[in-house]
């Protein structure tokens, strides 16, 4: 797979660009993502949820790209004011080299929290809240 959609798609997201970064989404992309319980299917769902995450987001920094025979790891971070969420993107591309595959895995796990709770009313989900263990 060639990596200039790729790069693309991740220099949008760098500014915060989401007609940019759209143009690189196929129309019938599964995402996986650790804020929510049920994948989300299709670009016509993701789009809002990912022009909410580019709209409150300082920054978006792809760290490293490793690429395979027809998916690619993203390393990457992202701040939402004093929360900072680290990550790998899991990334499949279809024939078009468009994104039809994303499986998002962030980490630390308050962090996490904090961003689902930043778009639970747009995902119409209750927030996620962290329970001290007892």
């Amino acid at each position: 797979m060639n990596t200039g959609h790729l790069h693309s798609f991740l220099d949008a997201m760098h500014r915060l660009d989401i007609k940019g970064a759209a143009s690189y989404i196929a129309d019938d992309i599964v995402v996986r993502t650790p804020i929510m319980h049920e994948p989300i299917k299709g670009k016509v769902k993701l789009l809002p949820i990912l022009t909410h995450l580019l709209a409150i987001a300082e920054t978006y920094e792809a760290v490293e790209v490793m690429t395979g025979k027809d998916h690619f790891a993203v390393i990457h971070r992202f701040k939402f004011g004093s929360v900072e969420v680290e990550g790998v993107d899991y990334v499949h591309q279809n024939q078009a080299e468009l994104i039809d595959g994303l499986a998002v895995m962030w980490r630390p796990l308050p962090a996490v929290v904090a961003v689902q709770a930043l778009v639970a009313p747009i995902l119409g989900v209750p927030a996620l809240k962290l329970v001290p263990a007892a």
